[in-house]
């Protein structure tokens, strides 16, 4: 058996503290301190590279938490240290519950850095399920920054929506957003205008219907079918809507107007950021079998492929099978590890003879990856004649939360076709091809 060096890193922001021991269990060196800066990181690898030499180490394998960004830079650069390079190196991110969750088997002890880093060695060393091992492919690396921006910044723009809608629209006019709505989308052009212009609701329940009207189909760009029923309905609501109390009016009308400013500056930073994100996915490999699945689209497309790169790395090392032999991983077990590494499988829970029936999504797993699964799954329930069958037929046979369970069905079902595209670089077919051709 080599003999390998085991590293376990517990970065702060102002220092990295550093446990080393060999595979075996013997402690090399039981605690190290290091500034968590650029001078700091070069004498942690001159440490590192004199411990291998000296001890006849054939490879190191270096574990850290994943805290925040905190472990990218000290990473990235141990991946490219030349020191290491005639070493076997290995670079392991843990899910910092993950650790938590293994020092409860050791022995009671402190709080403290050190003692934290001396827990990732030993589950290092412990081996058994690791997370998959970090590389940094500079081909990936900016689209996987502007993708996750762009998660960051939905994320913000639908938090505004919400707000917005549940508390300043709906003090304003409180019937404005109950179905039949007079505009399809709240916070398009014409809503927006509505919103702005008239201090109060009861303003447009008073206006004539046809100057309404009038406004409406100037406003809407002559887009709308019929902007007189436009504006009855929305004078419909103007009616059925509690009035605002007088002292509320300037406030709310002051925050309603904060919230579509802010709204519209998110829009269109998303929209700056799909041009960056379409420039960046233009030499991505895979990229082109991706974008060939009618549905998926260009940002759903390149937020899939920044975080899964290429699936060979989903297919390293070996499974067990029945009879407890090890054997090469298969597509099948590829494509489930991508589902694991999503977050998208759920867990069995047995004992004995019974088997659960309730399994729920697991609270780990690249919560980006799912994010850009499960949307790009709700697209294409809409817009491909492959899935707007399959999401239905879940659609129906749920009990409860309908939508959601089926949305997420349909995501898993995506996460096949994905490892397949890009595992076999084909472009996607049809059904009525694939099982014709």
């Amino acid at each position: 058996m080599s003999q390998r060096l085991q590293v376990g890193l517990d970065i702060h922001q102002k220092h990295n503290h550093v446990c080393l021991m060999t595979n075996d269990g013997q402690m090399v060196n039981p605690h190290q301190r290091f500034d968590n800066n650029w001078t700091g990181f070069q004498e942690f690898v001159e440490m590192l590279v004199g411990v291998l030499d000296e001890g006849q180490f054939e490879g190191v394998d270096i574990a850290g938490e994943a805290t925040g960004l905190l472990w990218f830079h000290p990473f990235y650069h141990l991946a490219k240290a030349g020191g290491l390079s005639p070493f076997d190196s290995h670079l392991y991110l843990f899910n910092p519950r993950t650790i938590k969750h293994f020092k409860k088997v050791l022995a009671q002890r402190d709080k403290i850095d050190p003692k934290d880093a001396h827990a990732v060695v030993e589950r290092l060393r412990f081996g058994g399920r690791l997370p998959h091992e970090v590389t940094f492919d500079e081909r990936y690396l900016p689209l996987q920054r502007l993708t996750r921006y762009r998660y960051h910044l939905a994320h913000d723009l639908a938090r505004e929506k919400v707000y917005a809608r549940m508390v300043p629209i709906y003090l304003k006019a409180s019937d404005y957003t109950r179905k039949p709505m007079s505009f399809s989308d709240v916070f398009g052009a014409t809503s927006r205008h509505i919103l702005s212009e008239y201090a109060t609701i009861d303003e447009l329940a008073s206006m004539p219907l046809d100057d309404l009207a009038e406004e409406l189909d100037r406003v809407g760009r002559h887009r709308f079918k019929d902007a007189t029923d436009n504006a009855r309905r929305l004078q419909r609501t103007a009616a059925q809507s509690y009035p605002l109390a007088p002292c509320l009016v300037e406030p709310v009308n002051a925050i309603l107007d904060s919230l579509l400013a802010h709204i519209r500056f998110l829009e269109g930073l998303l929209e700056n950021l799909n041009l960056l994100i379409e420039a960046a996915l233009t030499d991505v490999p895979g990229a082109p079998y991706l974008l060939s699945v009618k549905g998926l689209g260009l940002v759903y497309s390149a937020g899939l492929l920044a975080e899964i790169q290429h699936p060979s790395r989903f297919m390293q090392g070996f499974k067990r099978n029945k009879q407890g032999h090890l054997r090469p991983k298969t597509r099948h077990d590829g494509q489930a590890a991508l589902a694991r590494f999503a977050g998208l499988w759920w867990p069995r829970s047995d004992s004995g003879d019974f088997h659960a029936e309730d399994r729920r999504l697991p609270k780990t797993g690249n919560h980006y990856l799912r994010y850009y699964f499960v949307e790009g799954g709700n697209s294409l329930r809409r817009h491909n004649a492959e899935y707007t069958p399959y999401y239905q037929r879940k659609f129906d046979e749920s009990l409860k939360h309908k939508h959601w369970r089926a949305t997420v069905l349909t995501a898993r079902k995506l996460v096949r076709l994905v490892f397949a595209l890009l595992h076999d670089e084909e472009m996607y077919q049809p059904p009525e091809v694939r099982y014709h051709s």
